[in-house]
């Protein structure tokens, strides 16, 4: 009972810094929407950044703390600590369009939440668009107020398991 409560604990703290992290946009969001300025445009493109950059880190604290289950339970406990220090490294490196794939595969399965994924996976090819500078495979331009949806939406979704 005290690891479920330990990981109540790490999921609220989890949620309360993600969702204000994210949440922090939310005044930009509605002070700038609607307008068209090249200024503005620039600033979205950063926000848009910004959430992916919070939902991002979001999944990989999330993983990983999933992964401390295996980590209490494995026997011996020098074999369970030495593996998930290799899980808890790899992580890092997964690739964000893997992590989606392997969510959408296990815990994001119905319809509605196959569209979200899909939906975040656009809003990945976009993230990348901007972050590379690729200006002969522009992607469009995502809203921000759906970004922002989309991704709080997963992270509310995860937070129930």
């Amino acid at each position: 009972e005290e690891s479920h409560e330990g990981v109540r604990t790490f999921q609220q703290k989890l949620r309360a810094r993600t969702l204000y992290e994210v949440g922090n946009a939310l005044p930009l969001l509605e002070e700038i929407e609607g307008r068209t300025s090249p200024a503005i445009q620039e600033v979205e493109v950063f926000l848009v950044l910004g959430l992916w950059a919070a939902f991002e880190r979001f999944l990989r604290d999330y993983l990983q703390e999933k992964g401390m289950v295996l980590q209490q339970h494995l026997q011996p406990s020098v074999f369970a600590n030495s593996w998930y220090n290799h899980f808890s490294k790899n992580v890092e490196r997964w690739e964000p369009r893997e992590i989606l794939d392997f969510l959408k595969d296990s815990l994001l399965t119905t319809p509605t939440q196959q569209k979200l994924v899909n939906k975040t996976q656009q809003i990945l090819t976009y993230r990348n668009w901007v972050a590379h500078a690729n200006p002969n495979r522009f992607h469009g331009r995502e809203e921000l107020q759906t970004t922002y949806r989309t991704l709080n939406d997963i992270i509310n979704i995860l937070l129930q398991y």
